[in-house]
């Protein structure tokens, strides 16, 4: 994923060949929390906010330039944090987006109903492993706040007291809870599990 968060690596980005960055000014976008993405537009160095509601793509231009044309007055020009908070403010201000990322148990929800519905897979065995190991240290976080090593600790616990196939199947259910909220509800900017 191109990241458009320093002048440096939208400078590149600008720089590169248009097959690199698709067709016209289509915007680059970078997660950036709360199921919100910040586009960049290479050509004219604008700045987009854009989100999904029930599955349907919103997108709002911030009507302000990078910082790439001039000294950031968090206006009419903006660098990429101030851009960020302006984008979680349309966003939020929209009604679409909770002011706060979802904790893990409102991912968990969304995942088990998916895999439910859409999928047709029984979540049983997901549902009683999350309750039983999960849940307890991690059911109220916000996803935006989890740390690799946090979890890695979480591992080593829980290794205490289970069989390595155990641990193995119950990371690997909360690694793709994670994945769902970081791919299908864009709350994170990056999968914070270690692999």
């Amino acid at each position: 994923m191109a990241e458009i968060n320093t002048k440096a690596k939208r400078s590149r980005l600008r720089t590169a060949q248009p097959s690199d960055t698709g067709p016209g000014d289509r915007p680059i976008f970078q997660p950036i929390g709360a199921g919100v993405s910040l586009g960049w537009r290479p050509s004219s160095g604008k700045w987009v906010a854009r989100w999904f509601v029930d599955g349907k793509e919103r997108q709002r231009a911030l009507k302000a330039w990078s910082d790439d044309k001039g000294k950031a007055d968090g206006v009419r020009i903006m660098n990429f944090t101030q851009a960020s908070r302006r984008a979680l403010e349309l966003a939020t201000s929209a009604g679409d987006v909770a002011a706060e990322a979802m904790t893990v148990d409102d991912v968990f929800e969304h995942y088990r109903k998916d895999r439910e519905t859409r999928l047709g897979r029984d979540t049983t065995d997901s549902l009683r492993r999350y309750r039983k190991w999960i849940k307890p240290t991690f059911g109220s976080r916000r996803v935006s706040e989890l740390r690799a090593p946090e979890l890695i600790d979480w591992q080593h616990m829980i290794a205490a007291e289970l069989s390595s196939a155990t641990v193995q199947r119950t990371s690997t259910i909360f690694k793709a809870v994670l994945r769902y909220g970081c791919e299908k509800r864009q709350i994170v900017s990056r999968d914070p599990v270690p692999i």
